[in-house]
């Protein structure tokens, strides 16, 4: 019976895929009948495909089911491979297939027959060699663009076309910033090209909320002027600071500009949310630490001078 089966699968047709690159597969169609010639609608049956020249080149299975019709449709070079590379297959030659099958839809398969592709998959062969530039010489094929006025020349022949620039309108002409340096970036603000110069190590680039693109320092966030309320051994001060990005390449650091009575720059450096300060500079030593909270920075800190020292607890909210 099973023989019976497996000389009633008969081939229909092969119909190789055509796309705009070589595809690594062409499709194949056939029809499973029992042995009284009814097909068999609706059935999982197993294939197994095997293309050879002088010796196996390439084997896979499939594992389909068929249509209502008992119609099975199949993509060669598609399969499960058990042996070869199809994309390696060299069409350039006389290749035969062989169908086995296996009507249960297991693995049993039972060779079919035995036939010659007479049409190889010729997009197939045109992949793998169906042109070729047989003097080796890469050189060879680099031609120069040049431009003198409005004419553009290929230097190695292939005519010249005339660029024809009539409108008088600058406008409409890309003109991108001068003076650029390297890593810079060009950006459109809507009437012109600006250049928006390298950012600091560690700087990342997003948009403003105005759409032009900016480079966000680590930390930005608390970047600003704060109205600081500080108390140093019982007296109250009151004075702006600047809260902003550190010039050196540590990106946790930041600048305190003005920071205290003393009208001192600090450094300090964020880690999450805490400050942390550490001064020494000019006769002065100041070290403290800190806690942003939304808007505002809490803080205390210790400020040396002159062998004095004086502890101050202070509230910066932002403007």
């Amino acid at each position: 019976m099973r023989k019976l089966l497996l000389a009633a699968f008969t081939l229909l047709l092969f119909t190789f895929m055509a796309q705009a690159q070589a595809p690594q597969a062409f499709k194949y169609q056939a029809v499973v009948r029992d042995a009284a010639g009814q097909v068999l609608p609706d059935q999982q049956v197993g294939l197994q495909i095997e293309l050879f020249g002088q010796d196996t080149i390439y084997r896979e299975t499939h594992t389909a089911t068929t249509n209502a019709f008992g119609l099975v449709n199949l993509e060669i070079g598609r399969g499960t491979a058990l042996f070869g590379d199809f994309a390696t297959i060299d069409w350039n030659q006389s290749i035969g297939i062989t169908i086995s099958l296996d009507a249960a839809g297991g693995t049993d398969y039972e060779p079919m027959g035995a036939s010659e592709l007479l049409s190889v998959p010729y997009a197939l062969y045109a992949a793998n060699g169906g042109s070729s530039d047989d003097d080796g010489d890469p050189t060879n094929e680099i031609q120069t663009l040049m431009q003198t006025g409005a004419e553009v020349t290929l230097s190695n022949g292939g005519g010249t076309i005339t660029v024809n620039d009539a409108d008088a309108d600058p406008a409409n002409e890309l003109e991108l910033p001068a003076d650029a340096q390297t890593g810079d970036l060009a950006y459109y603000n809507g009437t012109a090209w600006q250049r928006l110069p390298v950012g600091i190590p560690g700087a990342v680039l997003t948009m403003g909320a105005d759409g032009i693109p900016v480079w966000y320092r680590k930390f930005q966030e608390f970047f600003g002027t704060y109205n600081v309320s500080e108390i140093c051994e019982g007296q109250s001060f009151s004075y702006p600071i600047v809260i902003g990005p550190s010039t050196s390449s540590n990106e946790n650091e930041i600048i305190l500009q003005n920071f205290g009575a003393y009208n001192l720059p600090v450094t300090g450096t964020l880690d999450g949310n805490n400050l942390t300060i550490d001064y020494v500079g000019g006769g002065y030593t100041i070290t403290g630490t800190g806690t942003f909270n939304g808007d505002v920075l809490t803080y205390t800190n210790t400020t040396s001078l002159n062998g004095l020292s004086e502890n101050c607890t202070g509230t910066a909210t932002k403007q």
